[in-house]
């Protein structure tokens, strides 16, 4: 098994983050809607830094993006 020391590195290993394309395992990514039809597969670092939960739906949202259903900007 890979860890932080022994990343995957190759997509038959693994798949990048679309935010800091670094190697993660599929289930290190996790959604995180960049629009009201759209998202992207982040990692834990990316998340944390550049995502906020939306406050109705409780989505991870990326900062800055906007809900235009709701009439929301992520802040």
């Amino acid at each position: 098994m890979y860890d932080n020391i022994n990343p995957p590195t190759s997509i038959f290993d693994g798949e990048r983050c679309e935010r800091c394309s670094e190697m993660h395992y599929e289930t290190e990514l996790y959604a995180v809607w960049t629009s009201i039809e759209d998202y992207e597969s982040w990692c834990d670092k990316c998340i944390n830094n550049h995502a906020k939960e939306h406050p109705t739906l409780k989505e991870l949202w990326a900062i800055g993006s906007t809900d235009t259903e709701n009439n929301l900007t992520i802040k």
